[in-house]
């Protein structure tokens, strides 16, 4: 995942108390939007009882994305959060 903050995504952060790590503030939440987005996932081929193969998939899809304005990262960037979900899918294989 990659974020490229504007300059005045970066200006309006550069005052702002810095969060320290592992913390996620409650307030100043503002959801953005995935500009461009390209899933993640891996395949496998299974074989199931020596017999029958199956290609499996998973996928981890982005879905939603906010960032938070009230604080700066060490980065001094705006912190940003991104929800996904995960799919799993699966099919006969010749």
């Amino acid at each position: 995942m990659s974020a490229y903050p504007s300059d005045s995504a970066l200006n309006e952060v550069k005052d702002k108390p810095m969060i320290g790590p592992n913390k996620m503030p409650s307030d100043g939440w503002t959801l953005i939007d995935i500009v461009e987005k390209q899933s993640a996932y891996e395949e496998v081929e299974y074989l199931l009882n020596g017999k029958e193969k199956y290609v499996i998939r998973a996928e981890i899809e982005p879905i939603l994305a906010a960032k938070n304005t009230n604080y700066r990262t060490i980065q001094n960037e705006p912190l940003y959060f991104v929800r996904w979900v995960n799919k799993v899918s699966w099919k006969k294989s010749e």
